[in-house]
């Protein structure tokens, strides 16, 4: 049996490639269509930001996605994208998004309509393990899915939040050195505008 593609490009959500830059993203790929990646817990760490993200969990509720397969081609869905239904009617986004949905509320043992709680670890990693296994068609392997969650814990841990960013930046502009300030500045900026996905 042939390795899946997913599972072959260490994507085992099968992301289509954007514009997004993610961590671990190979720079060479051989796929013309999917992201491929280092290794497979930082593909499972992709899915995971991308759902937690503002495009599904942080789709701000005046916001909407419009499905475009049938039967209800056209129908808005406001954000945030929270349960099965919303959450894949955007992500499968093709006329199998109605087997997909049975398949995911069955791995899940939840209700295509009922409400995910991004914060409740437990439900997002069966959500993440049940696309993967729709995706490539093997079950997902729960330790990978574990280590792509502790690397999202470690760089929360890591990151440089902005409230000390900002107290930092207030410290130097009351200084009297001009450097210091146009160092904080820039390191703000850089910063906010540079994270990876």
């Amino acid at each position: 049996m042939a390795t899946p593609r997913g599972i072959a490009n260490n994507n085992p959500g099968n992301i289509v490639k954007t514009a997004t830059v993610w961590r671990g993203e190979k720079t060479v790929s051989s796929d013309p269509n999917f992201e491929q990646f280092e290794t497979i817990e930082l593909g499972y760490r992709a899915l995971i930001k991308l759902l937690t993200g503002k495009a599904y969990f942080g789709l701000p509720s005046d916001q909407y996605y419009t499905r475009v397969y049938e039967p209800v081609k056209g129908t808005k869905v406001y954000g945030p994208l929270n349960t099965i239904d919303k959450i894949l009617s955007k992500y499968c986004d093709d006329q199998t998004t109605a087997d997909y949905i049975k398949t995911v509320e069955k791995q899940m043992g939840k209700g295509r309509f009922e409400v995910i709680d991004p914060n409740d670890r437990a439900t997002l990693k069966r959500l993440v393990m049940a696309i993967s296994y729709v995706e490539n068609g093997v079950k997902a392997v729960e330790s990978q899915v574990d280590a792509a969650f502790a690397l999202l814990d470690d760089e929360k841990k890591s990151s440089i939040e902005p409230a000390v960013i900002v107290e930092d930046l207030t410290s130097a502009i009351s200084g009297s050195n001009p450097l210091m300030v146009f160092v904080a500045i820039g390191l703000f900026l850089f910063l906010m505008f540079n994270s990876n996905d």
